[in-house]
């Protein structure tokens, strides 16, 4: 059961309105410091890691989604 509500709770942080508006204004906030700053730069390093994590956290919660309706699928 703590893996079908792990799934559940995954599938409600994707599905949120906040939690979209977070991702949303890290990543445009990322982004803003990527393009100001040097070329190579130590500021330039971390906005660029910070999006990767950013995007990875949201990978991670889609792939705790998709194993839910992959075992739904086999299921059947």
């Amino acid at each position: 059961m703590e893996r079908e509500e792990m799934m559940a709770d995954a599938r409600a942080a994707l599905s949120s309105t906040a939690v979209n508006y977070v991702f949303d204004e890290l990543q445009q906030e990322y982004l803003n410091e990527l393009i100001q700053a040097e070329v190579g730069g130590l500021t330039a390093s971390t906005a660029h890691a910070s999006m990767k994590v950013l995007a990875s956290v949201q990978s991670r919660l889609q792939s705790i989604v998709n194993e839910k309706l992959m075992q739904a699928r086999k299921g059947r």
